[in-house]
């Protein structure tokens, strides 16, 4: 079997449009047909259930997609080692994280891990786009996502606890707050730059909602931070496959996630 074939099958096994995967691989939609009707007949079984519109994975694709995958991550393990030999990188880990990492000692994660395992190779992408996010996860394009819990999260996914958060009203020192409940704020800015929506409180623009430990660590002058009653929490999670194989970077990488949170956030978990 074409390896290739079988990583563009467990690609459109993932997104379930034709048009979209071939667009991600960059070929044109019938050359993935021929390549996954070329897959189907030497397994000597169909692998998708097509309809005009949509595509889903027939019982023998649903039978074949975890074997599919494994001999993806082989092939993965395969050159991580092949790096590791040629290169003395024993592997490459890619790690997605919000913009504001250093307010949650992220950073320190990171400057950790590099220094006790100088022979792994982290790659670090800051999130754009939730949607995305996710896909890249389940595509093994990342192998880790430190993000905000969503409220709902794909069954395929595994979380890590790293800090509980809550959010904090922040407004002007002299700002008149009313005494009363229930009001419905006009939204003037909405944005992931703390540092931007605490200048624009600073300067009488408004009341600004956001994270009490983002809030602490890019604290303005002549601000207050009040606590929201009742409070509302915000976690931040470090999100991958449950089906991620767990080589010894990623393990140690795991570890290391664990040891920060443990020391800075103890309650996390």
């Amino acid at each position: 079997m074409d390896l290739n074939h079988i990583k563009e099958f467990v690609l459109l096994a993932n997104i379930n449009n034709f048009q979209e995967a071939a667009d991600s691989l960059y070929i044109s939609q019938s050359t993935l047909s021929r390549h996954i009707q070329s897959l189907e007949k030497e397994l000597q079984n169909k692998l998708f259930e097509r309809t005009t519109r949509t595509v889903r994975l027939s019982e023998f694709g649903k039978f074949f997609l975890p074997y599919a995958q494994e001999m993806v991550c082989i092939e993965q393990d395969f050159y991580n080692e092949f790096y590791q030999i040629h290169k003395q990188v024993y592997e490459v880990i890619r790690v997605s994280t919000i913009p504001a990492m250093a307010p949650y000692h992220f950073t320190d994660v990171l400057a950790r891990f590099q220094k006790e395992h100088p022979n792994y190779l982290l790659e670090i992408t800051e999130i754009t786009a939730l949607d995305s996010l996710y896909e890249d996860l389940l595509r093994n394009v990342i192998d880790f996502a430190l993000i905000h819990e969503p409220e709902a999260m794909d069954q395929r996914l595994q979380k890590m606890p790293f800090v509980h958060d809550w959010l904090a009203a922040a407004v002007p020192e002299s700002h008149p707050l009313a005494k009363r409940n229930g009001f419905s704020p006009s939204i003037a800015y909405s944005g992931h730059k703390e540092d931007v929506l605490l200048s624009l409180v600073q300067n009488s623009f408004g009341i600004g909602i956001l994270s009490r430990i983002t809030a602490e660590y890019t604290r303005h002058e002549q601000i207050c931070l009040l606590d929201i009653v009742p409070k509302i929490p915000t976690s931040l999670s470090l999100v991958y496959r449950k089906d991620m194989r767990k080589t010894t970077g990623k393990t140690e990488f795991l570890k290391c996630c664990q040891e920060v949170s443990d020391f800075y956030f103890p309650k996390a978990r």
